[in-house]
Parts: C-alpha cells; sequence; structure tokens
C-alpha cells in the first residue's frame, strides 16, 4: 500500500473520510509518532489499527470489527502513513532545535483543515 505524498490529496482524502475515520486516522498517528521506529513492521501497524479502530466504535463481535477492518483499513491506513510521511516532512526543519510528539501531532491536525481555511493561507 502506497502512502499519500502530496499535501493536497491528502487533506481531500481526509476530509472524505467519515468521523470515525478521521479520528482513527488521528489516534493511530498518534501512536505512529511515539513509536517511529515500528511503522515498518506491518503486523504491528495493523494490531495498532485494530485496537484503535476498536476504541472508536461499538464492535460486539470480532467479524464485526473485521467487516469494519476490511471496509475501511486500507483508507485509514493509506492516510495515516501519508499523514506520519508529511508531518515527518514538515517537521524536519526542527530537527536540530528539537520537538515532541505533541508537536507533531499538532502538525497532523492542521491536515484536517482545508489549506484555505489555515490561518496564514493567503
Amino acid at each position: 500500500m502506497e502512502a499519500i505524498t502530496d499535501r493536497e490529496t491528502l487533506r481531500s482524502e481526509l476530509s472524505r473520510l467519515a468521523h470515525r475515520e478521521q479520528r482513527v486516522v488521528g489516534g493511530l498517528v498518534a501512536i505512529l509518532f511515539r513509536n517511529a521506529q515500528r511503522v515498518r513492521d506491518r503486523e504491528w501497524v495493523a494490531q495498532q489499527f485494530a485496537h484503535v479502530a476498536q476504541l472508536s466504535g461499538e464492535f460486539d463481535t470480532v467479524p464485526q470489527l473485521e467487516g469494519y477492518a476490511d471496509a475501511h483499513g486500507p483508507a485509514v491506513l493509506r492516510a495515516t502513513l501519508g499523514l506520519f510521511g508529511l508531518v515527518g516532512q514538515d517537521m524536519q526543519p526542527l530537527v536540530d532545535k528539537g520537538f515532541t510528539s505533541e508537536d507533531a501531532m499538532a502538525q497532523a491536525m492542521t491536515y484536517f483543515v482545508p489549506a484555505d481555511q489555515l490561518p496564514n493561507a493567503n
């Protein structure tokens, strides 16, 4: 699965996700920021997705959660990995000064807002 690498495409895809899927993206990217060394571990990322998805909805059975993962997992994971990568690029100038996962999360949240609605948009 290829992550989204274009900022406008990412904003567009995030805006098309339902609120629950947006929350799952936000929760999952927060976990990835705190565990960046594990991002390439597909099994671990899938486990984190399942955990966050389970917390986001009312799933009474494993098949319900699996159905949700089948239906929404690809789009959510694509957006999450794209968000993780683009925020990493955005934060690159701050590496020497240092930044926290909270700083990265604040930057990530800007992608949930259309570019023309950001405070410093022209």
